[in-house]
């Protein structure tokens, strides 16, 4: 029978006001934005709110800590001198840098390479003595002093200005001559996360090193304090063997690899955050069509079985055809969703630009451009259509036999089964875009728009875009066909659901 489009216009018209009078559609417009707000709020307010935690050590060694502590602070300040070369290049920013900040970095760029090294060496030894003994430099008087002053005093402060500092997470209690069982009475009062003990010896044994704490399963700074220890025992014990020191710091010397990305221009450039963020951005957008197309397509077949329900379907029947009935809502619920998923996108765009110190100052990148990234943007909103398209036919088509929405679960898992394996592949798939994994399953329909979009950071090329769409288009047209078939008897039907035999052979009748 021949589609009278009118109809299926008049039908998707009435479906996408009908489901924008309703509360589910603004519960759906304005909930999952403000959901996603509050849920990647909340860990940043508690990640401020909670502070840096704060540890004692036990050092029965006597020389160990103070080498480990020497060694964490000469990082930092190695940190800042790095911080502080980056804010140079922002006039504005650089201009709110601390005047003896600025006279220091002054100083430290007069010197040489060496030089610098030692300076920096130097001034972690007298930050880490003083620290340990309680005491900082009441009266500072040259930028050297103010900067070992302001690092003792201010730790809030230093972290502020170098997010990588070691000041924002972990921070030492200084408690001179504190026995175990001192130190316990200290973590019973949730003064300290926990507390390390250091043996005699740790350059010949360390069996007897040890972190007490009360959670097991915050091994953060555990992690984080053995590694430095590490290092420095390492170091002890090459010197032991006797190997020169320009030896040492020659096999200790990290070989660190320079991420650089090759530009479409096919010249190489420097990687940094805002990179590596574009090329995880499409994991989000999958996650976000995942969402969308799982939604909307339970929109439809809600829609479908309050209809049926109420006897509403039966006086459509008598003026239009099945095929126009439903062609009309698939149509008519499309247009409600890209009206929810624009919305979505708009507001998320809102919420970044409003929240420059937040996302933007963590992540320190253009979160909106990623957002409104054309490959990305334009891959989301046709494979959100794509996507829904061939789920709605399936579902709708399933869905019509149902009576209520029990039924309509029972009836519709398989389809939705099926919804729920791109999600769980969609990290694989990001960490190798051009994959086995990725290319086969890009040729599968039910699976093509979230592994095209999962793929849009290493794009496979226009002929496989093509192709694959084609094949997708295809798939949709006969899904559709197949999916007004089953419509057609489903949705006047009554009582017991068909078993899946009795589906199968409507299906092939």
């Amino acid at each position: 029978m021949e589609l009278r489009w009118r109809n299926v216009a008049l039908v998707a018209m009435r479906e996408l006001l009908e489901n924008a009078r309703t509360k589910g559609f603004w519960i759906s417009l304005f909930g999952l934005p403000v959901f996603f707000a509050i849920a990647f709020s909340i860990p940043l307010i508690v990640q401020q709110r909670e502070g840096p935690v704060h540890y004692a050590v036990l050092d029965q060694s006597g020389w160990t800590f103070p080498a480990v502590h020497q060694q964490i602070v000469e990082t930092d300040i190695s940190r800042l001198l790095s911080r502080l070369d980056k804010l140079r290049a922002d006039d504005e920013r650089y201009a709110a840098v601390p005047e003896f900040l600025q006279l220091f970095d002054a100083q430290m760029q007069a010197m040489e390479p060496e030089q610098r090294q030692q300076a920096a060496s130097d001034i972690a030894r007298l930050i880490s003595s003083l620290m340990r003994d309680s005491l900082t430099i009441i009266e500072p008087d040259t930028a050297t002093e103010a900067l070992v002053a302001w690092y003792i005093r201010n730790p809030d402060a230093v972290a502020a200005l170098v997010p990588d500092v070691s000041l924002r997470r972990y921070r030492y209690l200084h408690t001179p001559g504190a026995s175990r069982a001192a130190l316990n009475g200290l973590l019973q009062q949730e003064r300290i996360r926990g507390y390390f003990v250091i043996p005699p010896d740790p350059v010949a044994d360390a069996s007897g090193a040890a972190y007490v704490s009360r959670n097991l399963t915050s091994v953060e700074v555990q992690e984080w304090f053995n590694r430095q220890v590490d290092r420095l025992l390492r170091e002890e014990r090459i010197k032991e063997q006797n190997v020169p020191a320009d030896m040492i710091d020659w096999i200790l010397q990290p070989t660190q690899f320079q991420a650089l990305r090759l530009t479409p221009e096919g010249l190489e450039d420097e990687a940094g955050i805002g990179d590596m963020l574009t090329q995880w951005a499409p994991v989000a957008f999958v996650y976000f069509l995942w969402i969308a197309i799982f939604s909307v397509s339970q929109m439809l077949v809600t829609s479908t079985i309050d209809e049926k329900s109420n006897k509403l379907i039966e006086v459509l029947l008598s003026s239009i055809s099945a095929a126009e009935l439903l062609g009309g809502k698939i149509l008519g619920i499309a247009m409600t969703g890209i009206s929810i998923v624009g919305g979505w996108i708009l507001m998320l765009a809102l919420l970044l630009s409003l929240i420059p110190g937040g996302w933007m100052g963590l992540f320190g990148t253009d979160l909106v451009g990623i957002l409104f990234n054309p490959t990305y943007l334009g891959s989301f909103i046709v494979y959100f259509i794509l996507g829904f398209l061939f789920y709605a036919a399936l579902l709708s088509g399933i869905g019509s036999f149902a009576n209520n929405l029990k039924e309509a679960q029972t009836l519709i898992f398989p389809a939705q089964a099926v919804l729920i394996l791109p999600l769980l592949l969609m990290f694989p798939i990001a960490r190798d875009p051009s994959g086995t994994l990725a290319q086969v399953l890009s040729w599968i329909p039910p699976f093509t728009p979230f592994a095209m979009m999962n793929r849009a950071a290493h794009p496979p090329g226009m002929l496989t875009y093509v192709l694959t769409t084609l094949l997708l288009v295809i798939s949709i047209y006969f899904a559709l066909r197949l999916a007004a078939k089953i419509f057609s008897t489903g949705i006047l039907t009554s009582g017991q659901p068909p078993r899946l035999s009795q589906m199968l052979k409507l299906i092939w009748r």
